[in-house]
């Protein structure tokens, strides 16, 4: 494998679970962090040599580690792999877990930007999220971030919050805009009914804000980011120029990364699986030397189309169609047929040369898009790979010619 990779590793230890998370995370035992680092350490020596353009820290509260341990690591990373020169080096943090001292240890450590977990700065809102900071500390917190060194800061906001109003929202964006951070991810809140939050509304306790107010959310946010010099490159990401997050490109390129940690995933090699979910198995796992993973597939080919179709039409650069024939053998536009020509005719899909990507005023129903596509393109595979067997077993009955 020739194209460079990015590296993810999952730190799932928080001191308390926010209402909204479903990610693989635990507020106890603690005390394994130590081991659970010597685990990452080994880990990552049994690897295949690669050149990696980004690594990442996530969690979890990755920023719950200490730099010694970010930069040990990080030290191990840099003896097995080839890190590109201007490699991304990111650490998602709790706004609480931040001072200058400390931001300055990690940034020696070589941590070159920092992923703020600000969610709102509504006081009014934090402390149904269960977060821990308020909005004076979040603040605070970017503002010691940049005592410490950090010169690439992304803030991470979420919208379409209970009781939250359009004119809560702007507020929050302005707050955020004042920071002037590089980088803002800004989410559509999605809850599963297992979760507390997801609980307290599926039970009529809480009611989620209706399409048009949420509406009128997106388009404040694309408004006031391109007011003041964002652009956007995925549906829920705007960065200034030069600081589109590396990392998170890799996912939406559908470029090959490896996870490592409990509940970390992988997509490399044609194959995609996930580590076990529990630390401490995991630490036996790297002890023992046999892998304990709780996903292990190879990607059937219908599937890497579909899923390479959905990542790219999330992109503002849209899906390269050249790279899609180049990658799977196949036309996307033979592939969509008459679908594809049904939303380009009706404005929701907009053909740039070789890119193909949603309209911008079409982008809070992308899900809507891609799945007709999904669809489309589902059906097109099975009677192209027909076509194509059938051409197989005509050329293999005709005789050659004398």
């Amino acid at each position: 494998m020739t194209e460079s990779v990015g590296i993810y590793f999952h730190i799932p230890w928080c001191r308390s679970i926010c209402t909204y998370c479903d990610f693989d995370r635990q507020a106890h035992a603690f005390e394994l962090i130590p081991e659970y680092v010597e685990a990452l350490v080994t880990d990552i020596g049994r690897q295949p040599a690669l050149e990696v353009h980004s690594i990442y820290f996530g969690g979890g509260t990755p920023s719950l580690l200490t730099a010694r341990q970010v930069r040990k690591v990080l030290a191990a990373c840099r003896s097995r792999y080839r890190l590109l020169v201007d490699a991304e080096v990111t650490l998602d943090a709790n706004p609480g877990d931040l001072d200058a001292a400390r931001v300055k240890a990690f940034v020696v450590a070589g941590v070159n930007r920092i992923s703020l977990g600000v969610q709102s700065l509504d006081d009014g809102m934090l402390p149904l999220l269960g977060r821990r900071h308020d909005a004076r500390g979040a603040e605070h917190a970017a503002r010691e971030a940049r005592a410490g060194g950090i010169q690439n800061l992304s803030l991470d906001l979420m919208y379409g919050l209970p009781g939250q109003s359009p004119a809560h929202w702007r507020e929050t964006l302005r707050r955020a805009l004042v920071l002037r951070p590089e980088h803002i991810s800004a989410y559509l809140l999605t809850i599963d009914d297992r979760v507390p939050l997801g609980r307290q509304v599926s039970r009529g306790r809480l009611s989620l804000p209706d399409d048009e107010p949420v509406s009128e959310m997106y388009r404040d946010l694309q408004g006031l980011m391109a007011k003041h010099d964002y652009h956007q490159y995925e549906i829920s990401n705007w960065a200034r120029s030069g600081f589109t997050s590396r990392h998170n490109l890799t996912y939406w390129r559908d470029e090959p990364y490896l996870g490592f940690g409990a509940g970390a995933a992988s997509s490399f090699g044609g194959r995609r699986f996930k580590n076990t979910t529990d630390p401490a198995a995991y630490i036996a796992a790297v002890r023992s030397g046999v892998p304990e993973l709780a996903e292990d597939e190879l990607t059937a080919r219908l599937t890497a189309v579909q899923d390479h179709l959905a990542l790219g039409l999330r992109l503002r650069e849209g899906l390269s169609l050249d790279r899609f024939e180049r990658r799977f053998g196949r036309r996307f536009c033979d592939l969509a047929g008459a679908e594809l020509n049904s939303l380009a005719k009706a404005g929701v899909l907009e053909l740039d040369a070789d890119r193909l990507r949603i309209a911008d005023n079409y982008l809070l129903v992308s899900n809507e898009v891609i799945l007709r596509l999904h669809e489309a393109v589902g059906r097109n595979w099975w009677q192209a790979e027909d076509d194509d067997l059938l051409g197989a077993q005509v050329r293999a009955s005709t005789p050659d010619e004398l």
